[in-house]
């Protein structure tokens, strides 16, 4: 073999080393392509189960807000029907509720006198009643 086979060889080897060198790459670099495929399938997911988190909350919030204005509507229907069912006077006694509490009131002999009927009104004409009773004992005696 002569120099310049031998300077051939040479440079058949040293270009070998580099064709290797860049199929090692090519091989990694698809290795690494897939990884980023599979990351970029994972974000996407992602984002799609963000937006449709996005949404749910969106409906959850709405839900929320006609759940509290449907709330605030039976509470004034209640308040409304609690004050339309109460009776102004029983038995001649004036009715009136404060403080989340029914009372009766009525003037005997120049003096208002109260009664205590509870935070519902049953029973409330037996109390009257039992009042009345005591103050007509009281007022003949």
């Amino acid at each position: 073999m002569d120099s310049n086979e031998t300077v051939l060889l040479e440079q058949i080897a040293s270009q070998q080393r580099i064709i290797d060198g860049l199929r090692y790459r090519l091989a990694n670099s698809a290795e690494l392509q897939a990884r980023v495929d599979i990351l970029q399938k994972e974000c996407n997911l992602l984002r799609d189960t963000r937006e449709e988190l996005a949404l749910k909350v969106e409906r959850l919030r709405e839900t929320h807000r006609r759940l509290k204005e449907t709330i605030k509507e039976l509470r004034e229907k209640q308040r409304g029907k609690a004050t339309d069912t109460m009776p102004k006077t029983l038995a001649g006694w004036s009715i009136q509720k404060s403080g989340g509490y029914y009372r009766a009131f009525r003037r005997v002999g120049g003096k208002i006198h109260g009664i205590h009927l509870g935070v519902t009104l049953e029973g409330a004409e037996q109390k009257i009643n039992a009042k009345s009773g005591m103050s007509v004992v009281k007022v003949n005696i």
